[in-house]
């Protein structure tokens, strides 16, 4: 069993937090695989270029805050697969509407889980939950367990700064696999795609290869 005490390597996967160094490797997997790919940002017609400008803002974010996570090749030393976390009640400085405006009903959708989740827990404070908030791994390194791996280290980063839950909006079918069947989180509430309306349209409509959205959460506290 692993201990996730970074850095580490497995399997000639070589595991650590982002640096600086890596900024650019970052930028451009945030940029062209999860930009276009994520289940509401394809819908959306979200292309590489429209998401371009909101990765390079969200890796300046988590290299200044330390908590988020990367895995390299150690044979190629590339970047192969990224995990961003952060304080659920922190706000990323990032004007979604002047940066990437396509991405509005995405953080609509977001936004609505989270308040669920904070009408039924009020008496959260920051360094209590921590908010796993991109995964992904490019596709010539799927099926090897990689994005497991690194979320199952976002906890240890979790419990070593002290907060005593993480939590997830999971949009598609590999995300829910594997925070519900291998990691054990627990579903607190979920928002059919079809079923959401931004304004007057049911803007997520064409999604049909996953049902829902999820808020998952697992008590990390004393997990290790």
């Amino acid at each position: 069993m692993l201990n996730y005490q970074l850095p580490f390597e497995h399997q000639n996967i070589y595991y650590d937090t982002i640096k600086e160094t890596d900024r650019t490797e970052v930028v451009h997997i945030l940029a062209h695989y999860f930009g276009p790919f994520e289940p509401m940002n394809h819908s959306m017609g979200i292309t590489a270029k429209d998401f371009a400008k909101f990765a390079e803002l969200m890796t300046d974010y988590v290299i200044d805050h330390k908590l988020s996570l990367i895995a390299k090749d150690k044979k190629t030393q590339k970047v192969v697969s990224v995990t961003i976390l952060k304080d659920f009640l922190d706000e990323m400085p990032i004007n979604v509407e002047e940066v990437c405006p396509k991405l509005l009903p995405v953080f609509a959708l977001m936004g609505n889980l989270a308040g669920h989740y904070l009408e039924a827990n009020p008496e959260i404070q920051k360094g209590n939950v921590m908010e796993l908030l991109v995964g992904i791994t490019i596709p010539t390194y799927w099926n090897r367990g990689i994005s497991t791996i690194l979320w199952g280290a976002s906890e240890k980063i979790a419990q070593e700064h002290g907060f005593k839950k993480i939590v997830s909006c999971v949009t598609g079918l590999a995300s829910q696999h594997i925070t519900l069947q291998k990691l054990h989180y627990k579903e607190f509430f979920s928002i059919p795609y079809k079923t959401f309306f931004y304004g007057e349209t049911a803007i997520f409509e064409e999604i049909t290869e996953i049902l829902a959205c999820k808020l998952v959460e697992k008590n990390i506290h004393n997990a290790f």
